[in-house]
């Protein structure tokens, strides 16, 4: 028996030997050409796309492609379910595959590559398999995340991504080597999305990502019900109503005689106990305050006294 290791045109030189271990001559002995085929894959990495996490992107490599002119094969198997599934075929020019059939919020993937070599031999790439993220809001403080660990590679961390609102520009909130999180809500931002990435151990820039969930914020108000400008103290010197995991925030206010003395779209503009440039009485003044949040709207109308 020989062992050849290299792919390609070899030849092995063949020599008579008896059962009794008596070795023919040296000058009988033959040259065969052979071909030898050791043709062999590595599932590189598996995740979903980066800029649609509705889509899972398939990577791997083949060594000792002297003889393959085939087809990889593309073979999943869904969470839940012990049989792969031959899901579809690329030519030996291609490395890569993206998966567009699939629900990546309800479900991980595991993926292999399969191909046949010359001699009728199926060879097998390694399994990998995605992340799937979930998470749970208290609805008061704490986001608890949970996650299946990345299978193919071992993990040097995994890193808690976030984005607030419209910005889906991810930045880094978090790390850990666990494979669920808390992550403590704040009073910025109507909407959270989080998702996270698997940082291979001692590789650079190879990196799975799981898919994107999105947590919705209740809005929160607190209205004064008194204010007291230019009264010499510096304190509580305007109407400030308090507002938090809002979209849009909009506050009006009327004299007793229902005329329109202030306007702002912005907690931070507060209203001073002024109108057109001129301080206003003592008194009670009506309020209307409308805040949108992600999915729960605020509406509130009330008086306020102004007092010097």
């Amino acid at each position: 028996m020989c062992q050849i290791h290299s792919s390609g045109n070899q030849s092995v030189k063949v020599r008579e030997i008896s059962d009794f271990g008596c070795e023919g001559p040296p000058n009988l002995a033959k040259n065969l050409k052979v071909k030898v085929d050791s043709l062999s894959l590595d599932m590189q990495l598996v995740t979903t796309n980066f800029d649609n996490d509705k889509e899972i992107d398939i990577f791997w490599s083949a060594k000792n492609t002297t003889f393959f002119h085939g087809y990889y094969q593309i073979y999943r198997s869904t969470e839940g379910q012990e049989f792969f599934r031959l899901i579809d075929s690329v030519p030996s020019t291609q490395t890569y595959y993206t998966d567009t059939k699939v629900n990546t919020s309800a479900y991980a993937y595991r993926y292999r590559i399969v191909a046949v070599n010359s001699c009728g031999l199926p060879i097998s790439s390694p399994t990998h398999r995605t992340i799937k993220l979930t998470g749970s809001f208290d609805l008061d403080t704490t986001i608890t995340l949970n996650w299946n660990p990345y299978e193919g590679w071992p993990v040097d961390v995994y890193n808690i991504n976030d984005a607030i609102d419209r910005d889906m520009s991810l930045s880094i909130y978090n790390f850990t080597k666990d494979t669920q999180f808390a992550v403590i809500k704040t009073l910025n931002g109507y909407q959270l999305a989080l998702r996270i990435s698997a940082i291979e151990d001692g590789v650079k820039n190879v990196v799975s990502w799981s898919n994107q969930i999105m947590v919705d914020f209740n809005p929160i108000v607190w209205i004064p019900n008194v204010f007291t400008p230019q009264n010499g103290d510096n304190l509580n010197n305007t109407f400030h109503v308090f507002a938090a995991n809002y979209k849009s925030y909009q506050i009006d206010i009327y004299n007793r005689w229902g005329e329109h003395i202030f306007r702002s779209n912005d907690p931070n503009v507060q209203w001073d106990g002024s109108f057109k440039g001129s301080i206003c009485d003592e008194g009670v003044y009506l309020y209307q305050v409308v805040v949108h949040g992600s999915k729960t709207d605020i509406f509130r109308n009330g008086t306020l006294n102004l007092m010097r």
